[in-house]
């Protein structure tokens, strides 16, 4: 499938700032998609916060930090 407008705008700068801070982009993905969805597997993390939304996304997100 096509990539979202979300994926294609946010991706470069999401791979850009994960490596920078010397972390490998495939790791951070897989731990925000356990964040968000509680899985290993699925959609794209993009179609994920296309599908939640921005608060949700980030309650999601917050949820799983404080664990």
């Amino acid at each position: 499938s096509a990539p979202s407008t979300l994926q294609s705008d946010f991706e470069p700068t999401l791979k850009a700032y994960v490596e920078s801070k010397g972390i490998k982009l495939g790791n951070f993905m897989a731990g925000l998609r356990i964040a968000l969805t509680g899985k290993t597997s699925g959609l794209t993390i993009f179609d994920y916060l296309t599908l939640f939304g921005k608060e949700r996304s980030i309650t999601r997100i917050q949820r799983t930090l404080h664990l």
